[in-house]
């Protein structure tokens, strides 16, 4: 696992697109959450162990395969990985958001905003898992009717973060996303 101080710009085809941007966010001094990545590689490691590579592959190339999503969320993990992941998540704080992060999102001409899944308000004994489903999402089919294509094996990584209770929270565009508009927010 990462954190968010160790990542650099040369890891998104690790870290994903929302790790990348919570990153450089936080090497900025803005306040982010505490968090930790789980890279893509444990998920490709994943895939490789539970004979699923070759699957994901497929999926890669073209074919559909509408049980994978299933399949990986039923992968049993080892008792080394849960003991890992929930440590990791206790030491984030008493309860933790568990937020996918895809390597092709947040791009020039797709966002994949709410296509992978997200959760909040997961207890330490659940971090396991929040991040198969996390992974799962990958291959949900909204994700890859919104993709057109399959995307590459494994090919998103995981955020624990701690989780906040704000008082109030909100998005701002700081261009209008209808004309471009670099004046309006």
């Amino acid at each position: 696992m990462r954190t968010l101080s160790d990542i650099t710009a040369l890891d998104l085809s690790q870290c994903g697109g929302k790790a990348m941007q919570l990153a450089r966010l936080a090497q900025e001094g803005l306040p982010v959450p505490d968090a930790v990545v789980l890279p893509v590689s444990a998920f490709v490691d994943a895939l490789r162990t539970h004979g699923l590579l070759q699957r994901a592959q497929a999926v890669a190339d073209g074919t559909s395969d509408p049980g994978l999503a299933d399949a990986i969320r039923a992968m049993p993990l080892s008792p080394a990985q849960r003991k890992e992941w929930t440590r990791r998540a206790k030491a984030l704080g008493p309860r933790v958001a568990v937020r996918s992060s895809g390597v092709d999102e947040d791009g020039t001409h797709t966002s994949f905003a709410g296509q992978h899944d997200s959760f909040l308000h997961v207890a330490h004994r659940d971090v396991p898992q929040a991040i198969l489903d996390c992974w799962a999402s990958l291959y949900n089919e909204r994700a890859l009717a919104y993709r057109h294509h399959g995307p590459a094996p494994g090919a998103l990584a995981v955020l624990i973060q701690r989780q906040l209770a704000p008082r109030t929270a909100g998005v701002m565009f700081t261009i209008n996303p209808l004309n471009g508009s670099w004046r309006e927010m």
